[in-house]
């Protein structure tokens, strides 16, 4: 039966996220796709979780599971930790999962199906709701706007079916989707330097620019905890990598047509979004936002070569053509929300 389904190789970073896995594993392990296996990742966790890791791994290796788990003894950070998952992974296409998600029985057919019936795919998001609310999308699609921050379509909105078509995204959620191996090498893993944030749409944006395409299928289900391990972060540590990386983006992958317009818009909200903080007595937060302009001050030779080997090797497709359906301008109070909720990614 396996030989008629590729098989997923599903990765987990996990990090001090002990409560978390228990929800995730029981899932994972009773789905019903019968050609897969689990690499985990556990990034120099502080508590108990690789105790419930081998747990689990024993028990999925008793029921025929391929089960690897990684242990690192320092802190890498997701992109890292998720590139490790990468170079043991032996299956035909990836599946990254957080591990403060819950999947559905069924969830990986209709995604391995999207990636068999369609060459021109890259990788395919499921339909994400909520813990807390299961009422509640997480998100929908993602498209770049003008002022350089990504539009989450569908954010915390309740699903009511209104989202029950396939739709092209700019980028899909981290907490989980599924990619083709062979495209993901070729046009480059998680950029390490990122550490957290903003790294899967910078991996799928290479493979935009590479001549390929993302989707959202809702037929494929899974739940997650918004925020997850994250929380125990302070808001300016999410602004510092959200905002260092954001802009490490834009500068390796726009094309100096865009960059030249997008750039300048996008240091215009940097720099009014500090102001802002500072108003509202966060002097800590608007630190946070110079603090990663100043990183890519410092990095701009690298990063120059970077967008170079990007613009030369990897870019197959104009911004023109991209953004005729990955570019929208959102409505005005989401801009508003964007400041009053901080939500920077």
């Amino acid at each position: 039966m396996k030989r008629k389904f590729p098989l997923v190789s599903i990765i987990i970073d996990n990090w001090n996220g002990k409560h978390f896995l228990k929800r995730c594993f029981d899932s994972l392990l009773t789905q019903s796709y019968p050609n897969y296996e689990v690499i985990v990742i556990d990034d120099a966790s502080e508590d108990e979780s690789l105790k419930v890791i081998k747990s689990v791994k024993s028990k999925a290796e008793s029921e025929g599971i391929e089960f690897l788990v990684i242990e690192n003894k320092k802190h890498v950070g997701f992109a890292i930790a998720n590139n490790q998952g990468i170079k043991s992974a032996k299956g035909k296409y990836l599946f990254f999962l957080n591990n403060d998600t819950q999947v559905t029985k069924n969830f990986l057919f209709p995604l391995v199906k999207c990636l068999d019936e369609n060459d021109q795919l890259a990788a395919v998001q499921p339909k994400i709701k909520l813990f807390g609310n299961l009422n509640l999308l997480d998100e929908v699609v993602t498209y770049l706007t003008p002022l350089g921050i990504l539009y989450h379509v569908g954010f915390k909105e309740k699903d009511l079916g209104q989202f029950n078509q396939p739709r092209l995204t700019f980028s899909p959620k981290g907490a989980g989707f599924l990619v083709r191996k062979e495209i993901l090498l070729k046009t480059g893993i998680f950029d390490e330097k990122f550490y957290c944030y903003f790294e899967e749409t910078d991996l799928c944006w290479r493979m935009w620019l590479n001549g390929w395409k993302i989707i959202y299928e809702p037929g494929s289900l899974i739940y997650h905890e918004s925020g997850g391990m994250l929380k125990k972060r302070d808001s300016a540590f999410r602004n510092y990598f959200s905002v260092k990386n954001r802009l490490n983006s834009l500068i390796k992958n726009l094309s100096l047509p865009f960059l030249f317009l997008i750039l300048p818009l996008h240091m215009f909200l940097l720099f009014s979004l500090t102001f802002f903080y500072i108003m509202k007595g966060r002097g800590k937060d608007g630190l946070a936002i110079l603090r990663a302009i100043g990183w890519n001050i410092i990095q701009l030779n690298l990063t120059l070569k970077e967008r170079m080997h990007i613009q030369k090797n990897i870019r197959k497709i104009s911004d023109f053509i991209l953004f005729k359906e990955m570019f929208r301008v959102p409505p005005l109070r989401y801009f508003f929300r964007f400041f009053n909720l901080y939500e920077m990614v």
